[in-house]
């Protein structure tokens, strides 16, 4: 996100792009390194909640996780499987 506001205050200097689209875009990733910080907080609030968990459940599982996504099965080896967790997504 550094790069990218780096990157287009670079344009606006240069003349590439104006001012207002500059500040429009700025804010957009600004508003979004919010969003973004906000939901990393919202997952490790979640995470903390089961950290020394026993037993994983149903409703654990619905707690934390938003989609599992199975590969299919090759000839030979295992299948890939992603974990997309709520509020993060996909650490991959």
């Amino acid at each position: 996100m550094e790069r990218l506001i780096q990157s287009l205050y670079e344009d606006k200097v240069k003349g590439a792009i104006p001012e207002d689209v500059c500040a429009r875009l700025i804010s957009q990733y600004e508003a979004d390194r919010r969003e973004e910080q906000g939901n990393i907080q919202l997952w490790l609030e979640a995470i903390r909640q089961y950290e020394n968990i026993e037993t994983l459940d149903r409703d654990i599982l619905l707690k934390l996780i938003e989609q599992i996504e199975i590969g299919e099965r090759e000839i030979i080896g295992n299948r890939e499987i992603r974990i997309h967790y709520k509020f993060v997504g996909y650490i991959g």
